[in-house]
């Protein structure tokens, strides 16, 4: 095993718009492109991107975000369908893109998702890949480091380029394994869900209704929920802090228990008069005290809540999902690829939709998972036959 510690820093750092126009010129007619991201996200509501690193066949760049507030010239490259786009990992440094320049990759290979075809596992590091595939292995020394200093340390340069440089290898390595597999194009299909604008759009309203105590929760409730989560949505783009820090959802969840069989009131209310969320009650007894609108009463009653499954059926998913599993496994494609309760829920909501898994799974198995029967076990001559009640 060759023990990698990176002891050149060659490469071209990008800090003036004039550098970056370079950087476009040199690369306009390339067709792949590696890259990785470093960016600060603790308390803030929009991620701050720090550093682009970027690996063509031209060479290694650092593109120093902080410096260069438009870089429109390399966002060009990400939605470039003539240029494929080599990530490891690269769901979050997508969705960085996504929430702060609204652009959507539209050629992605991830070598992190196409280790999952390779029997590899997913999701499996980048440290752990390197070593099993090309026998590099990396320092790990600048995984907790300050992104936003500058000038960035010699080690953060040699941390930063490594994430990169081995990109294209990496990839060509797994491209090799899988020709002539029919998991090579369910791989690319996998790439696809990252390349659709539905997936970086999200409703927080929806998700808190995922919770178990929304079960409960009457109209009244459900549109409180809806006010205080479009509150902060706004409050805490307005602040650039995160949304727990503006209103917390412990808070969220008191207020809605203490509304649902009376008027809620801030008045001698220790826990919030307590709180940091002291500065807004004003502006919070003033949404929640608004009459309810036609608009917000037909919002909420087409948001629909969690539904809880009987025990029998929950037992039936689990013997199922399993049995996908075992099979994921024998095929080598990581089984938190092929099924997990996720998947599951968005096969039950779209059972016509075209989907690898279908495929790789097979009719039966899916016709079982899309209507969650009750089964019944029986177990007899060294065997386990499983059959719908």
């Amino acid at each position: 095993m060759n023990e990698k510690l990176n002891t050149t820093t060659e490469h071209q750092y990008i800090d003036t718009i004039e550098s970056l126009s370079n950087f476009y010129n040199e690369n306009k007619e390339i067709s792949w492109m590696a890259f990785d991201t470093e960016f600060v996200g603790e308390n803030r509501y929009r991620t701050l991107l720090c550093l682009i690193q970027v690996a063509t066949v031209n060479g290694i760049y650092l593109i120093d975000v902080l410096k260069v507030e438009d870089i429109s010239l390399f966002l060009g490259f990400i939605t470039d369908p003539k240029v494929e786009i080599i990530s490891h990992a690269g769901e979050n440094d997508y969705k960085i893109l996504y929430n702060n320049y609204k652009i959507i990759p539209t050629n992605i290979f991830d070598t992190q998702l196409a280790c999952g075809f390779i029997g590899l596992g997913y999701p499996t590091s980048f440290f752990k890949v390197l070593v099993q595939e090309l026998q590099v292995k990396l320092t790990k020394s600048q995984v907790v480091t300050d992104w936003e200093k500058r000038p960035l340390s010699t080690e953060q340069l040699h941390y930063a380029i490594d994430d990169v440089l081995y990109l294209k290898t990496l990839r060509d390595k797994i491209i090799e394994k899988l020709e002539g597999s029919q998991k090579k194009e369910w791989m690319y299909k996998e790439f696809e869900v990252w390349e659709s604008r539905d997936y970086y759009q999200t409703n927080p309203y929806f998700h808190f209704l995922k919770g178990n105590q929304s079960q409960s929760y009457n109209q009244h409730q459900k549109i409180l929920l809806y006010r205080l989560i479009n509150w902060r949505e706004e409050k805490a783009a307005e602040l650039d802090k995160s949304r727990d820090k503006v209103l917390p959802k412990a808070t969220i969840s008191l207020i809605l228990k203490q509304s649902k069989t009376k008027t809620f009131t801030f008045e001698n209310n220790r826990i919030l008069e307590r709180s940091s969320i002291k500065k807004f009650i004003p502006e919070l007894k003033k949404i929640i005290d608004q009459p309810h609108t036609e608009f917000e009463i037909n919002y909420v009653h087409t948001k629909k809540t969690k539904v809880f499954k009987s025990a029998l059926t929950e037992n039936a998913d689990t013997i199922l999902i399993n049995l996908a599993k075992r099979k994921s496994m024998i095929e080598g494609i990581a089984p938190a690829l092929v099924l997990n309760k996720t998947y599951l829920n968005q096969l039950r909501k779209n059972k016509d939709k075209p989907n690898w898994r279908k495929t790789f799974l097979g009719e039966t198995m899916i016709a079982w998972l899309v209507d969650s029967p009750q089964l019944d076990v029986n177990i007899s001559d060294n065997k386990i036959i499983l059959s719908k009640k």
